[in-house]
């Protein structure tokens, strides 16, 4: 994930199943198809937008309980 707008992404190593909430549109994605399309979305605005864009993780929790994994980061851009 640290190199997510200066890599290709992986979606291998995803379930199928996936869910994708982003908390700051309101977005819910289900299905890793439907996730492929909306990183590339969010990829490709931001490299239309900005000259560079980093991508930083805040925190990382792996939840045993309900087999999830939740991500804090933030997007970091440069005219």
């Amino acid at each position: 994930l640290p190199h997510f707008f200066q890599k290709p992404h992986v979606f291998g190593v995803y379930n199928r199943d996936i869910i994708f909430e982003d908390n700051i549109r309101n977005v819910r994605t289900t299905g890793i198809n439907a996730y492929a399309w909306q990183i590339t979305k969010i990829k490709m605005g931001a490299h239309l937008k900005y000259g560079k864009v980093t991508f930083n993780i805040l925190k990382l929790t792996q939840h045993v309980e309900d087999s999830t994994i939740k991500i804090r980061w933030r997007i970091i851009t440069y005219p």
